[in-house]
């Protein structure tokens, strides 16, 4: 045996609380708080100690928090890694709920009791830990003002007098005691924001548990490999984009670089009938322009620009629907758009079979233009491409489903609420676009006219004709109804024609035309009425005496 001093053997009661506070540290809902800076102090996070029994004046205490984040933990209770994670985050949430802000009135025990039940509920509801406490097995629900109020009249449990860390007295020290340290003088006057961390934190937990029901973490623990960028515009969509978060929803995503090099795809490329985008994985391109590129791809597959292609040259189809589609996304201002893609300003405004029927007189110079897969080939594949990842059932009523998801109003609770009660959002409205022949008319080739557009100026009118009645007076209330009609009726016929993509020709415009004549006419004869009252009114009746 070595005759230096013998090396002290590990405690396993401080490894057991180290651990359990790297788990909490590791955790995306305490990360913020312990990382948190305040008043330019670099210690300004929270941070947790084995102390000595008597430094928390009651042996029954645990832990204690104070309103800077001093955790004080006692030696005198040795507890395991579950035990230990429970305690610490209590104290956490402690501040994270804002019960430091009144840590002068925790002489109370009322406060004190339910401070800890509301603090305990929430670690069960997450899981955080195993109790080291003898609390219920059914917490009392309700919130915390309402359990003030029912236990000042009635007294605390017993049961729930002592359930938090602190023993007999408070989890959390009131701001400016002494306890080995003076906190004011050592961090600054001033708390940090803890309820302000506390709510990043919140935001990141969420984020996290989406990412291991996605399967990306496997734990809210794991850090996990950073999503690429083209997941996180597909992401984008489906939180910030109603128009086109449905149809993102729709599509799987594959990023195979051995598939993208065997089949010439330079940036992506898209499979209408298998609802799946091809991405290169080796194009380094920023997230703005990913989101880009995949509204790309979504508007062709919607659009179903491939089965329109008839006997046109199909790479000059393309091309000119590649133009269509980067003109609105560029109006739109969907992302950012990709060097190289393909946009003339001076075909704005243009269908695809008019930018077509342009390119097709010069083609040997459109043949050399790029489309997203590359030159010479078109991004909009009629097979999809074989690969191992693909679910069997693909290419079930795609056509309805495209046509649904472009056509109608992406918030599903206002659908939810338009199918049940035929009410809600805009439902005649939406009855009137998700009925009738398909996105693009079967008897013609003209291209399919945005619909957002018909969704847009159904809304605006709409709307004009709601403010135009809601600020009319009373007595004039009246006389504004049919107008309203008229705005109604006219907004519906060119939301109709918008819709289906028939184009303004001489019968939809017609019909257009004559509803708004017939409106208008209604309107100006319901305006020259004679008043009640008037001399032209005809004889009215008189009260009897």
């Amino acid at each position: 045996m070595s005759r230096g001093r013998r090396r002290a053997a590990p405690d396993p009661n401080l490894e057991a609380f180290t651990a359990a506070w790297r788990t909490l540290g590791q955790h995306p809902l305490f990360r913020p708080m312990m990382s948190l800076r305040a008043g330019g102090f670099a210690r300004g996070g929270a941070r947790a100690e084995l102390v000595a029994v008597g430094r928390l004046g009651s042996a029954r205490a645990i832990a204690r928090v104070s309103a800077f984040g001093q955790i004080r933990a006692s030696r005198g209770h040795r507890l395991g890694v579950d035990a230990w994670t429970w305690v610490l985050a209590h104290c956490l949430l402690h501040l994270g709920f804002g019960h430091a802000a009144g840590a002068r009135a925790w002489d109370d025990p009322v406060d004190r009791a339910v401070a800890c039940v509301a603090v305990a509920r929430f670690q069960r509801a997450l899981k955080l830990g195993g109790e080291p406490l003898p609390l219920p097995a059914e917490l009392p629900s309700g919130d915390e003002e309402a359990l003030r109020r029912r236990w000042r009249d009635n007294g605390v449990p017993p049961e729930l007098a002592d359930c938090g860390t602190g023993g007999l007295g408070p989890d959390l020290e009131p701001r400016g005691r002494r306890d080995g340290e003076r906190e004011g003088r050592r961090d600054g006057p001033h708390l940090p924001d803890w309820s302000g961390a506390f709510a990043v934190g919140l935001a990141a937990s969420a984020t996290a548990a989406v990412d291991v029901a996605g399967g990306a973490r496997l734990s809210l623990t794991d850090p996990g490999a950073p999503r690429p960028p083209w997941e996180l515009a597909l992401g984008w969509f489906l939180s910030s984009s109603p128009l086109l978060g449905a149809l993102a929803a729709r599509f799987t995503l594959v990023a195979d670089a051995e598939l993208a090099r065997g089949w010439d795809i330079s940036i992506a490329a898209v499979s209408p009938s298998a609802a799946e985008i091809y991405v290169n994985p080796l194009r380094r391109l920023p997230v703005e322009q990913w989101r880009f590129v995949l509204a790309h791809e979504m508007l062709h597959a919607a659009l179903r620009h491939g089965d329109r292609v008839g006997a046109r040259d199909p790479y000059l189809w393309n091309v000119a629907a590649d133009h269509v589609v980067n003109g609105w996304l560029v109006e739109m201002a969907v992302g950012e758009m990709p060097e190289g893609a393909l946009y003339d300003p001076r075909l704005a405004g243009l269908s695809a079979d008019e930018v077509y029927d342009r390119i097709v007189d010069d083609a040997r110079r459109a043949r050399r233009l790029a489309t997203l897969r590359g030159t010479g080939v078109g991004d909009v594949l009629g097979e999809p491409l074989p690969w191992t990842g693909r679910k069997p059932g693909y290419g079930v009523d795609l056509d309805a489903y495209y046509r649904r998801e472009a056509v109608a109003p992406t918030h599903s609770r206002g659908n939810d609420a338009s199918r049940s009660t035929e009410r809600g959002a805009f439902a005649a409205g939406r009855s009137a676009l998700t009925t009738g022949v398909p996105l693009t008319d079967r008897h013609s080739s003209r291209s399919a006219i945005p619909p957002q557009g018909a969704q847009t100026i159904m809304a605006f009118t709409c709307h004009a004709a709601r403010r135009r009645t809601a600020t009319s007076s009373k007595e004039h209330r009246g006389k504004t109804a049919l107008p309203m009609i008229y705005y109604c009726l006219t907004a519906g016929a060119l939301a109709y024609v918008l819709a289906h993509g028939v184009g303004l020709n001489a019968g939809t415009l017609g019909l257009a035309l004559v509803l708004a004549a017939l409106a208008a006419a209604a309107a100006l004869a319901w305006r020259r009425r004679p008043a009640p009252g008037s001399a032209s009114a005809g004889p009215t009746s008189t009260p009897a005496p």
